[in-house]
């Protein structure tokens, strides 16, 4: 072949090659931008959801009646506490327990392990000074009824249920209501979760200095009832002697304001304690007076 015949094959080579580059460029760049840009978003962010607070229960003059008050977890991560095996009596001092107990606990495998709940601003923080590498602190919330018993047919429960709001990786826990005005006024009680958009490293883990846009919690609206915790407080005792002195199976007490009709208070035995979960009966929830049917009998004559 002589030279300019294999000048020609080598440039027809080279400009079929800066064809196929050109063409491979313009198909990322024109063609697949969007999805291209979406993967790498994907991939060095993340959204976490921010929760919001569940609205509190006041009674007529705003007294609570039930509020969610904050709650602080701390969980370890077996594998690495296995792996550092110093941070095990650290934890175990400033969670006040015993390094017998806490090695007890802890399980390799469990990389989520739940070890404490419940612990102050101050204990969190001694432990994220500390910078232990098997410790995870989580800030949740829990559902408290300052009266006990007292209007919990009235109040009704909540349930905590993990949701993954779309977008996001994080799964978050949210209060539901079960029954009482806790179900009926939910959706006002709920709020809306927030957004907190970060950057993060090959590791997952934040870069504090390129925060991304924030979309802030709305808060659940607070629900106000016309009973009155000074009267219910009575009544509950009332029904409490009553009880105690004619063993009824069952006991219903309502005191209405007679120019209104509005409820000022409402008792019903047996009762439960909402904060104790797991020491009710389920048949103790129901509001007999609103559930139940009753015959008005002599009442009715003044319509009749």
């Amino acid at each position: 072949m002589n030279p300019r015949r294999r000048i020609m094959a080598v440039s027809v080579v080279f400009a079929f090659c800066l064809t196929v580059v050109s063409c491979k460029l313009i198909w990322i760049q024109l063609v697949k931008q969007e999805s291209y840009r979406a993967e790498a978003i994907r991939c060095h962010t993340r959204g976490e959801p921010v929760p919001a607070q569940r609205g509190s229960i006041l009674d007529v003059s705003g007294r609570v009646l039930a509020q969610s008050m904050p709650l602080i977890e701390v969980h370890l991560d077996g594998k690495i506490l296995a792996q550092e095996p110093k941070e095990l009596p650290v934890i175990a001092s400033i969670l006040g327990v015993s390094a017998e107990w806490l090695k007890g606990q802890v399980d390799p495998e469990n990389r989520y392990l739940k070890v404490a709940e419940g612990i102050s601003v101050e204990t969190e923080g001694k432990l994220k000074a500390s910078k232990l590498r098997s410790v995870i602190t989580e800030r949740k919330t829990a559902r408290n009824y300052p009266n006990g018993s007292e209007t919990a047919q009235i109040l009704g429960y909540v349930n905590s249920m993990e949701v993954t709001p779309v977008g996001m990786a994080k799964p978050l826990t949210v209060e539901v209501g079960e029954a009482g005005v806790e179900k009926s006024m939910d959706r006002y009680l709920r709020g809306v979760a927030g957004e907190r958009r970060i950057i993060q490293d090959v590791r997952r883990r934040e870069i504090p200095y390129f925060r991304l846009s924030d979309r802030p919690a709305r808060d659940g609206y607070h629900v106000v009832l016309t009973v009155d915790q000074g009267i219910q407080h009575v009544v509950e005792r009332e029904a409490d002697a009553l009880v105690e002195k004619y063993q009824p199976e069952t006991l219903q007490i309502v005191v209405l304001r007679p120019s209104t009709g509005e409820i000022l208070a409402m008792v019903s035995r047996p009762s439960f304690d909402p904060n104790q979960r797991a020491t009710y009966e389920s048949w103790a929830v129901k509001n007999r007076i609103l559930a139940d049917t009753y015959e008005p009998g002599s009442t009715f004559k003044i319509v009749t």
